[in-house]
This record gives structure tokens, C-alpha cells and sequence, in this order.
């Protein structure tokens, strides 16, 4: 026999009986289920010394050598040997997307990850021989993954079973080795911020390399806002965390943080903090000492300038044909005519239609294409889309392209500044795809995405969206919808904390901060009104569009909204005080389509499309 594999066999007796509880001895039937993984590390930890007699754990480590004839330092029956050298067995948790059906490759992954946290434990506290009775790391590495299962949830995936060790840790040594299990599990794709998603599904999870915040020694501060996203003049709220993970006080902590030019604090909005201070456009936040694990919050609010909005050069949302795009096959294969992107109404993003192509279950090359090279103009110019996507994960994907002349093509991983590719598919996927970033697996809903496009300024550019799959599974698809290039006007700026400590802690919000919807501005020059700028927005709009017309003197003006053809839907007299003023019109009633805003006065009209949702 192979003494090896009959410890992995004794080690599903032990898993099915541990995790989910003494009552529950079928737990380990789902997709992400680990016991494969777990019985090979019983083969492991009971055969330490097979290869060397002062083992440290880099060594390549084969299961089932014997059994198929190969020498005890064979590769084994794995995809790759265990060993806590990256370079010899470099898998991760989002491998797991990569492994088929079967649970040994999964279990693989699993189990190089336990492999790690023996060896870790091992250098950390010293190997013990004795297997038995030892009181080496080996033998704790051990005692935590037995009772790691037993507090791990039924039908569980690997977060869970790496959490199930981390509070067995607590338990037993009362938190002395988490931040160096932490570590480990990072190591592997298991850190703090890896998700799971159902343990029923092993393609839905992501993996994270960061560890617990815990584990910084430091004191953190976080800004976030609660709308990424604003029509000009409108009001967002900022929030600032400090989280004090130092053991002891933490004297004099300050939080510096600057107002974004463009923005107008709301003074009686701040709290959490009434000891501040205010010199111009900087907010500073005396919080005086904070002890371990103390945290401060503060809130305040700010309004945008009503006046400065990102200004709309391209906007397609699907509902007006396809005169604005060239849809192409880029693959050989004459059965997939009948897969070309299309117009659909299932899920858009806004109104009733968006772009989609479906993935069938056949190679696959498809293109949506602007037809003309479009200018990219602007101090910040951007292309922003909303995309949703349900693909074979990992296999199938779709990419976006830029191109200034139609032949020669740029990827835009690097220049994606809110929204994220998926990640990269299998080292074995098509050719087109291996080695870059893409959008596959499941996105749920609807994901905004932005691509700076300020390497491509004053010149035209074609904007392409590539769909790429293979023979083996087919999915949904991939959906696009409200494509728009404008030069962005967005709100973000950076928060400091420092304290006598030493800390110098500088974030911000990121991912372009607050981004203020497109407006059309308008310039005129009136008999009456002097110099006069009408922009609207928002544009897109949804229930309202509000028209801000900026005057050099008062008059009067009139405000109307068109139809397409030219039927005046609303009309309003207003009289402008000099500098102007701002007018709103319901559009919630309104048909999904294009209008027309037209201003008029003394002899001088201005008229601005606007797209309503």
C-alpha cells in the first residue's frame, strides 16, 4: 500500500465527521468543498520527514508516488507538487476558477495553503519530530486544522475554512499567532478582503492578498463618500475613519483634510468632531489621544459648483439603431454568423435597450465598433460605460480596445480609472485573451466603468468591444450600455493623519473621487443679457433636467423643451437677476429619447439636446 494515501483516505473519515458539526456527516458534497485538501495534508503532516530529516518545508513534496510507480521525490499525482516555494507550486485561490469540476484540483489549492501555515508555524515556534506528543509548530499547524474543521460551517468554501483556523487559534493560544496566519493566507490569495461567494459555486469568489488591518500596528484612517457620482451643484457627503490598531495610546492624532477646489463645505454638517479648525479649503480635526482598537468617525457635506460639469462629446444608449457603430466577426468560423452584438431589451442599464452578445459554446470573436473615429478633447477626457456580464469564468471574456487608425489596436488595463477588470483567464484560454485583463464570470449587476483616454488628446480614436470564447461552456453574455466620452470633471483630493507617534497616514477616496455628470454648455451673446452660457444637465437625465443659464445683466428669457421633431412639450417665462439662474423641467413623464432645451432672449436662442432615460 501507499502508506501516503491511506492517510488521505483516513483524512475524509476525519473532515466528514468534523465539519458542520457532530451531526452532520455529509458537509462536504458542495463545489468549493475542501476535503481533497484536507486529506492530503493528512498525508503531509504524518510523512514530514520522508524526504529530508531537517525538512523546511520548500522541499517538492509528491502525493501517491509509490502508487504510481515514481520515486519518493516524484511530482505525484497533482498538478503541482506541495511546496512553500512559490516558484515550485505558485497556485492561488482564484485557481480554483481554473480547476474543472473535480475536487482534487481544488483540494489542491487548499491544501498548499495548509502546507504553508505548517511551515510557518514550524519556523516560528521550531519543528518537533515527535508527531505525536511533540510541542514543535508542526504539531500545533496540526491541532489547528483539526479543530479549524470542526469550526467550519456545512457546505463550506476556503474563506471559511480559513476562518475556521483563525478562531482556532483564538481558542487555543488566545490570538498570539493570527497576524502570522494572516500572512500565510494572504500568501495565497486568502487575505482579509478575499470574497467567497457561495460555497455551492467555486468560480464566483475573488482572491486578496492583504492581511487584517489588525496586523498594521498603525493607525488607519479610510475617506469614502456616499454618492460617487452628482449632477452639478448638487451635495455629497464625506466620511472619515481612524482606526487605531497600536496596543497603548496614541497621543496628538490630527486628521488634515482639504476641501477639492470647486466644492463649498457645509459647516454645520460636520460631526463626530467638534474640536476643528477651518483655514480656507482645509478642514483640521484635532482628535487627541486614542487607544488600541479606538475608532473616530467624522461626517460633513459639501455641494459642488453648479456651474462646472463634465461636458458630453459622444453618448449612445442603444435606443436610436446602430448608425453609430460597425458590428464585425473577427473569427473564421461561419456557424457563428448568428451571434453578432445585437440590440436586446433583457436587463439594459437605462431605457429599453442595450448592446449584447451572447456566449455560445462555440469559438467566438465578436465586435461592437464605433463606425467613425471619435475626438477625444478636453483637459480629463474619458470613456464611460455601464457593462454587466455572465460568462464561462475564466474561459470566456470581453475586452475594450482603442485604436487611432482602425488597424492597430491598444489594450486599456492600464487606464482603467473606476471599475476594475475581472482579472486575467486560464493560462490555457484563447490566445487573444492569455496574459491580459479581462471582464468574465458574473458581475451580478450592472458595473460603471471609465477608461482615461488623456494618452489619446486631440486626436480620433475608434473604441472597440471585444467578445472572446471558446468550444467547451457557453453563459449569457455580456451587455453594454450608455457609452459616453466626455472631458470629466470629478472631486477628490487627499486626507492626512499624522500623530506623536510618528504616523503619516495619507488617503483619499479614489477611483475618480465625485464625477459630475455630463451637461451641454451653450455661449451666447444677447442684446439684453450681455454674454450669456447655458448648460444643462443632468444629460443623461432621468425624471428632471435642470437648465443653469449664466448672465452678464437681468431680462427675461423664456425656457422650453422640444421634441425631436420640433413640438414644444414645456415653456416658461423666468426672469434672470444679473448673473442668472437656474431652471428645472420634470421629465419623468417623458418617453425614453432625444429633446431639445431651448433658450430665448431678446434675439439670441440657444438650443442643447438632451437624452432623457
Amino acid at each position: 500500500f501507499d502508506n501516503g494515501i491511506v492517510a488521505h483516505e483516513l483524512g475524509h473519515g476525519v473532515s466528514n465527521r468534523l465539519v458542520g458539526g457532530p451531526n452532520a456527516a455529509n458537509c462536504l458534497n458542495n463545489d468549493e468543498q475542501m476535503g481533497e485538501g484536507w486529506s492530503d495534508f493528512f498525508t503531509l503532516a504524518s510523512t514530514p520527514q520522508t524526504l529530508l530529516e531537517t525538512p523546511n518545508g520548500s522541499e517538492a513534496r509528491g502525493i501517491g508516488n509509490y502508487a504510481v510507480q515514481r520515486a519518493t521525490d516524484g511530482p505525484g499525482i497533482r498538478n503541482f507538487p506541495y511546496s512553500t516555494d512559490l516558484n515550485v507550486n505558485p497556485q492561488t485561490y482564484d485557481d480554483i476558477i481554473f480547476s474543472g469540476t473535480a475536487p482534487h484540483p481544488l483540494g489542491e489549492i487548499w491544501n498548499a495553503t495548509l502546507w504553508d501555515v505548517y511551515w510557518a508555524l514550524s519556523n516560528e515556534i521550531g519543528f518537533d519530530a515527535d508527531l505525536i506528543d511533540g510541542t514543535g509548530g508542526n504539531n500545533l499547524a496540526v491541532q489547528l486544522v483539526i479543530e479549524g474543521m470542526k469550526l467550519t460551517k456545512c457546505r463550506p468554501g476556503m474563506v471559511d475554512g480559513r476562518d475556521g483556523i483563525l478562531a482556532a487559534e483564538l481558542e487555543l493560544t488566545g490570538g498570539t499567532y493570527q497576524c502570522l496566519l494572516w500572512e500565510v493566507f494572504a500568501r495565497r490569495g486568502l487575505g482579509f478582503s478575499a470574497s467567497q461567494g457561495s460555497g455551492q459555486d467555486r468560480t464566483d469568489g475573488q482572491e486578496a492578498f492583504d492581511i487584517s488591518p489588525v496586523c498594521a500596528g498603525d493607525i488607519q484612517l479610510t475617506k469614502t463618500v456616499d454618492q460617487d457620482a452628482v449632477n452639478a451643484g448638487e451635495g455629497v457627503t464625506f466620511t472619515l475613519k481612524a482606526a487605531n490598531y497600536r496596543p497603548g495610546l496614541t497621543d496628538n492624532v490630527v486628521i488634515t483634510d482639504i476641501i477639492p477646489d470647486g466644492m463649498t463645505l457645509d459647516v454645520n454638517s460636520i460631526r463626530g468632531s467638534d474640536d476643528f479648525t477651518i483655514d480656507g479649503q482645509t478642514i483640521t480635526f484635532n482628535l487627541g489621544t486614542l487607544e488600541f482598537e479606538d475608532e473616530e468617525t467624522i461626517l460633513y457635506s459639501v455641494s459642488t459648483d453648479p456651474d462646472l460639469s463634465s461636458q458630453e462629446t459622444f453618448f449612445d444608449d442603444a435606443e436610436d439603431g446602430d448608425t453609430n457603430w460597425e458590428i464585425l466577426s473577427l473569427g473564421t468560423d461561419p456557424a457563428v454568423t448568428d451571434f453578432f452584438w445585437e440590440q436586446t431589451d433583457t436587463t439594459p442599464y437605462a431605457g429599453n435597450l442595450a448592446w449584447y452578445v451572447v456566449n455560445v459554446a462555440v469559438v467566438q470573436d465578436q465586435v461592437l465598433q464605433t463606425a467613425e473615429a471619435l475626438p477625444v478633447t478636453g483637459d480629463n477626457p474619458g470613456l464611460r460605460f455601464f457593462t454587466k456580464y455572465e460568462t464561462e469564468a475564466g474561459w470566456d471574456a470581453g475586452i475594450v480596445e482603442v485604436s487611432t487608425d482602425g488597424t492597430t489596436w491598444d489594450r486599456v488595463d492600464d487606464k482603467l480609472v473606476r471599475g476594475s477588470y475581472r482579472g486575467q483567464v486560464s493560462p490555457n484560454g484563447s490566445a487573444a485573451l492569455v496574459g491580459t485583463n479581462s471582464f468574465w464570470g458574473n458581475s451580478g449587476d450592472y458595473r460603471e466603468i471609465i477608461v482615461d483616454l488623456r494618452a489619446y488628446t486631440g486626436q480620433d480614436v475608434f473604441i472597440r468591444w471585444r467578445f472572446i470564447s471558446d468550444t467547451s461552456v457557453g453563459a449569457r453574455g455580456w451587455w453594454v450600455d450608455n457609452v459616453q466620452l466626455m472631458d470629466m470633471v470629478s472631486y477628490d483630493s487627499p486626507a492626512t493623519l499624522t500623530s506623536d507617534a510618528g504616523d503619516n497616514f495619507t488617503t483619499q477616496v479614489g477611483n475618480l473621487g465625485v464625477l459630475t455628470e455630463a451637461g451641454t454648455v451653450n455661449n451666447t451673446n444677447d442684446p439684453d443679457l450681455g454674454q450669456t452660457k447655458v448648460s444643462v444637465y443632468p444629460n443623461p437625465a432621468n425624471e428632471f433636467v435642470t437648465v443653469s443659464i449664466a448672465t452678464e445683466r437681468a431680462g427675461d428669457a423664456s425656457v422650453q423643451l422640444l421634441s425631436i421633431d420640433g413640438r414644444v412639450l414645456y415653456n416658461s417665462e423666468i426672469n434672470l437677476v444679473a448673473g442668472g439662474g437656474r431652471h428645472t423641467i420634470s421629465t419623468a413623464a417623458l418617453p425614453a429619447g432625444m429633446y431639445v432645451v431651448r433658450v430665448t432672449g431678446a434675439d439670441r436662442i440657444s438650443t442643447t439636446k438632451v437624452t432623457i432615460r
